[in-house]
């Protein structure tokens, strides 16, 4: 309804809401520097997308999105 841009820049402003609101917290862990950089990958996605889109794009790479952020934790957990 209000179109592609003005949808993509609402998505960016809430990914920096979201960053500003963890950054905000007293704690400082690995936690917080994995959202803040599954925040920067969505917002890489976010601004890569079209309106035509191929199928692998949703499929894959979006989905996958949660498992990044799983295997960011991971990583930094150990260290």
């Amino acid at each position: 309804r209000i179109g592609v841009t003005p949808t993509k820049i609402f998505g960016l402003v809430l990914l920096a809401l979201v960053i500003l609101l963890e950054f905000y917290k007293t704690d400082f862990t690995s936690t917080t520097i994995a959202l803040g950089a599954i925040c920067l990958i969505s917002g890489l996605f976010l601004v890569a997308s079209k309106e035509k889109q191929s199928r692998y794009f949703t499929a894959l790479w979006v989905e996958a999105i949660p498992i990044f952020w799983l295997v960011i934790l991971v990583i930094l957990r150990s260290f």
